[in-house]
């Protein structure tokens, strides 16, 4: 089971799991330019072992016609033809060629070309620099350390602007390589970080950790073939330093979503008769009535406390979502950070003694960011029109996702093309203390309303039946599970108590420092000019 699976994170604010030699590329299409030597041949190699199709380019023909004959004694599937990537034809008739070889599908580009100049920094041309600043250089002078600063800052903005699409992009560094030195079979290198984490540390503690859960269900016969995915806040990146992590053990047994109750307890039992045996937990407690059976438990190494779920495609597809959220604007994950700060500091944020779940903050600041003017957020809606909870029945691993990352894709480039003019200029401070101002009276407005993000807006209760026949002091609609209430815990003493908090923290920052901002209605979160 997991003892072959490793998690890493590419710090674009992604996660992927590999096999260990094996990588999963054995299906993949692959362009890598400027293949015939050095780095760009191991990785031709390389790509080529795992079992994928390659397709490579170069300017020297004799030495592309040498590397490809070697390439097919070896039965490797690699094609190639000439080209100058410096030639923005030749790379048009170069994309032709790759389209056709592939028919139209390609996975991984590797632009490996690149060309450099040798002089001294006050010698370059200006043609000379224009041609180096235009291809990766490879000297060891100005020129070149100026394109790999501009390569750094291009990684981070594709893999910012091109992340609702699922794409990775790394920018890795390494030294030059002969294959005469017999440097072909390893490329140490560095992968860019691209996206600032809470902490480093942090984050790779929760990676180690998630791996030794891993590594420590492998004798487990019930569970083999089973991959450990993580989801939750440290998935979505709105967790914090403290947050539990959210584990699904997704089972390879064709069973998906529809997995049934018993059996995910059985499961669960088997993990924690292993976490136990193995001494790698403490404080386990199972919890099998629960809406979806969890086994809770505190690792011994790493003093991170898990919730573990089977087959929770649900709470993957939820955690996936909120991610695509979070990177439409970066304002909303500064917001909740901030939310679940003072919320834990007012004990508001602890479902177990009736207060909201860190889930409800975050979607009572998506809802703030959807009902601002212009709004920052649309509704979730047209994001994704359908109910997740009710479109992953039946998933496994790999046959659904996909549909609903391409739906979500092309929602949220619509949503961001459609107000690139109208961008909601508040600060966030404004929104912040915005954000307390609307939800102060939330206790009054829980009698008759419902938080539906879904449509962005109040809804009666009395409208929906879902509600209306459910005993509830305040009603968040969880988008992805219509009609649940996400604050089914929420007792009435305590949403008094979450109505003052709102109220008071809204007074206290309502003071002649902000009169100027409160007296042009900042309630609607447009900044003031």
């Amino acid at each position: 089971m997991g003892m072959d699976w490793r998690w890493e994170v590419g710090e674009n604010r992604g996660m992927r799991y590999i096999r260990n030699g094996e990588h999963k590329v054995a299906s993949m299409a692959a362009l890598v330019t400027g293949g015939t030597k050095g780095i760009g041949y191991a990785i031709v190699e390389e790509l080529a072992k795992l079992g994928a199709a390659v397709y490579t380019c170069s300017r020297n023909e004799a030495e592309l016609g040498k590397c490809l004959q070697e390439w097919e004694a070896r039965n490797f599937k690699v094609t190639g033809s000439i080209c100058d990537v410096s030639s923005a034809v030749e790379r048009e008739k170069l994309m032709e060629k790759v389209k056709s070889e592939f028919n139209g599908k390609l996975n991984i580009l590797v632009s490996n070309a690149g060309t450099g100049s040798t002089k001294p920094v006050m010698a370059v041309t200006l043609e000379e620099y224009k041609f180096v600043m235009g291809m990766v250089g490879i000297d060891n002078f100005c020129v070149y350390a100026m394109t790999k600063g501009a390569m750094n800052q291009l990684t981070k903005n594709l893999a910012w602007d091109r992340s609702i699409y699922t794409l990775q992009f790394n920018s890795l560094f390494a030294p030059s390589t002969d294959r005469s030195w017999g440097c072909t079979d390893t490329i140490r290198c560095r992968t860019l970080p691209v996206y600032p984490s809470i902490s480093n540390n942090d984050r790779t503690k929760r990676l180690n950790a998630i791996n030794q859960f891993s590594d420590s269900l492998g004798t487990v016969q019930s569970l083999r073939g089973a991959v450990v995915r993580p989801f939750g806040s440290f998935v979505s990146n709105l967790y914090t330093k403290w947050g539990d992590l959210d584990v699904s053990v997704q089972l390879d047994n064709g069973l998906g979503n529809s997995a049934s109750k018993n059996l995910k307890k059985s499961l669960l039992r088997d993990i924690m008769r292993t976490l136990l045996r193995n001494g790698v937990a403490r404080t386990i407690q199972f919890i099998p009535n629960a809406r979806v059976p969890l086994l809770i438990f505190e690792g011994n190494y790493h003093n991170i406390s898990f919730d573990v779920s089977i087959n929770n495609y649900l709470g993957v597809m939820k955690s996936k979502i909120l991610l695509w959220i979070s990177q439409m604007d970066e304002r909303f994950r500064d917001i909740v950070l901030l939310t679940k700060e003072w919320a834990k500091a007012q004990n508001i944020n602890d479902p177990k003694s009736g207060t909201l779940n860190s889930y409800s903050l975050c979607l009572m600041v998506i809802f703030h960011f959807q009902t601002c003017e212009p709004p920052i957020l649309p509704p979730l809606g047209e994001i994704y029109g359908g109910n997740i909870s009710d479109d992953v029945t039946g998933w496994s691993s790999t046959n659904s996702e996909r549909h609903v990352e391409d739906v979500c894709a092309a929602n949220i480039e619509r949503f961001g093309s459609r107000n690139f003019r109208r961008r909601n200029q508040s600060s966030l401070g404004q929104l912040l203390v915005s954000f307390f101002d609307k939800f102060s009276e939330v206790e009054t407005l829980a009698s008759e309303y419902a938080i539906c993000t879904h449509t962005g807006r109040w809804e009666r209760i009395d409208s929906n039946l879902g509600w209306a026949r459910t005993s509830r002091s305040m009603i968040i609609e969880d988008p992805f599970e219509r009609p649940e209430n996400a604050a089914r815990t929420v007792g009435p003493s305590e949403l008094r108590t979450i109505s003052n908090a709102f109220t008071d923290a809204y007074n206290k920052l309502s003071s002649s420092a902000s009169q100027y901002y409160r007296d042009r209605s900042y309630r609607s979160c447009p900044r003031p000019v």
